[in-house]
């Protein structure tokens, strides 16, 4: 899988929420380059970002974006004449820019413009639909983790994250069972319920929920309630010092979200919702729990622990976060 060979260059305009996309890696290929932002002026920054927001431009989009364009991607290093695929993530400021995309088309007209789905339409609100139907015809394709997504809007469907997380060293005064943290939505009750679960199978939880009124937040004293949510690094260090990742998916949504790819790069186990996990790659009963309740959980899965040589034999072989398998998926389905 890591053998190299010639393909189109890739542009990545804008990153994944909360991770680093694959820079480790893309940052010594020759193939991709990354957009940037120069801008370093926190006013500046919130100025472009009331200038390029979506609920304003989606009605009418605002003159002068171009003032933007040299501080987000450095064009001079794209060859005109080259096929480029150009993947915009949900995130990338101009996404949603019909000028700045028609400017990026007229310069680069043999590049594929992918629209890179990050978030499920159900917990943007539908927001992702009304952009992708506005903006649609700007791209080649769009692509997305969420195979209900893909079946809904006729987007590409792929269930691998090119996703890479910084080393962190483990931390034992800190150690938990399992962990989740995330924002309540509509699955406050089945987390207390899963919480309620692990405790009184004597199982340490380290639970970080946010979006929780005052009376609505029971065992206050256990489970932390957060007013603010916590650095994404933070986050990992929790997931490095626990043996289970919980995944409780809002929405009544079946997907991999990106708890999958975190419980991958760790060697944690995953207690997940997601009853479609048993189809996707990376399952395997050793390491992956799914449940519709708590009462369906079997908590020694947690509590068994898995020899050097399981590891070796059940994550050796995975690859993940490789750059060119998500690639590779993209030049196959988008010639």
């Amino acid at each position: 899988m890591k053998t190299r060979y010639n393909k189109p260059k890739f542009v990545i305009l804008g990153k994944h929420a909360g991770t680093s996309l694959p820079e480790a890696a893309v940052l010594s290929s020759s193939d991709v380059i990354l957009s940037r932002d120069t801008i370093k002026i926190p006013l500046v920054k919130t100025l472009r970002k009331i200038h390029t927001i979506w609920n304003l431009n989606s009605k009418i989009e605002l003159p002068l974006h171009c003032i933007w364009y040299k501080s987000l991607l450095d064009e001079s290093a794209i060859n005109p004449d080259e096929k480029v695929y150009l993947l915009v993530n949900e995130f990338y400021p101009l996404a949603y820019s019909r000028n700045y995309l028609n400017h990026l088309k007229m310069k680069f007209k043999n590049s594929r413009f992918i629209f890179w789905f990050v978030n499920s339409i159900a917990e943007t609100k539908c927001m992702l639909d009304d952009k992708w139907t506005a903006l649609k015809d700007f791209y080649d394709a769009g692509i997305t983790f969420n195979k209900s997504d893909a079946a809904k809007l006729g987007l590409l469907h792929c269930d691998y994250w090119p996703c890479v997380f910084p080393e962190l060293e483990f931390e034992p005064e800190n150690q938990s069972d399992v962990c989740f943290i995330g924002t309540a939505k509509d699955r406050l009750k089945k987390i207390l319920a899963v919480y309620e679960k692990l405790k009184d199978a004597g199982l340490k939880c380290d639970f970080r929920i946010s979006g929780v009124p005052e009376n609505q937040q029971k065992y206050a004293d256990e489970i932390k309630y957060l007013k603010r949510w916590i650095p994404y690094r933070e986050i990992l260090q929790c997931e490095k010092n626990t043996k289970c990742i919980l995944e409780i998916l809002p929405f009544g949504q079946n997907y991999s979200s990106l708890r999958v790819n975190e419980s991958l790069w760790y060697h944690k186990k995953l207690l997940t919702t997601n009853i479609e996990a048993p189809s996707e790659w990376f399952y395997n009963p050793e390491i992956v729990h799914v449940f519709s309740d708590a009462g369906d959980i079997d908590t020694n899965f947690i509590s068994r622990t898995l020899s050097p040589e399981d590891e070796h034999r059940i994550y050796d072989n995975m690859n993940i976060g490789d750059w060119n398998i998500f690639a590779d998926f993209i030049i196959k389905n988008v010639p």
